[in-house]
């Protein structure tokens, strides 16, 4: 996953600010309120809380704002914010609702073909090596890479999802595992 994963979502993490925000003072910088709960949405769907916290939890929309507004060129963020649309738009087209407005078996119709073609483009994409980058995803390949991305570099994703608590200062290479847990 390390070379299919594009250079502004690795840069965007190491310079996440989502624990720096409060959740009262933060708005969304490129996202409309719309959109933000609609990325909200589909990265619950694609990590849900379960026995640990989900993306929104992580708040994942935070981050894949701020890779809209900071990192992303006008292009792939236009790309994106097209997908967003055009997943609203079948939604009115196939259930005559918002995509926010149905239900969670039939948001996960929605969003399973567009997984498919996700996976197939990935495929795709291993065949022909440097067509790695975002400009050559489909809209679902990029949101499930940003909600990923996201979550497992949120300190939830970190330690509640991974149980990654970071180096101690000391390096013990053969330690038993049931004295260090």
């Amino acid at each position: 996953m390390g070379g299919a994963i594009s250079h502004p979502v690795v840069a965007a993490a190491l310079d996440d600010d989502r624990l720096v925000s409060s959740a009262e003072s933060w708005l969304p910088k490129t996202l409309t309120f719309d959109q933000d709960r609609l990325v909200t949405a589909i990265a619950e769907l694609i990590v849900p809380a379960t026995d640990t916290p989900g993306a929104t939890d992580a708040q994942v929309n935070r981050f894949v704002d701020q890779l809209l507004t900071d990192w992303f060129d006008d292009d792939d963020r236009n790309r994106f914010l097209a997908g967003l649309a055009d997943l609203e738009s079948s939604s009115r087209v196939q259930f005559e609702r918002s995509f926010l407005e149905l239900s969670a078996a039939e948001q996960i119709a929605l969003l399973e073909p567009l997984d498919i073609a996700a996976v197939e483009a990935r495929i795709e994409a291993a065949r022909d090596v440097g067509s790695f980058e975002a400009e050559n995803l489909p809209f679902f390949a990029m949101m499930k890479e940003r909600t990923l991305v996201g979550y497992y570099t949120s300190e939830i994703g970190m330690r509640e999802e991974l149980g990654y608590y970071g180096f101690t200062g000391t390096y013990s290479g053969c330690v038993p595992l049931p004295e260090i847990g």
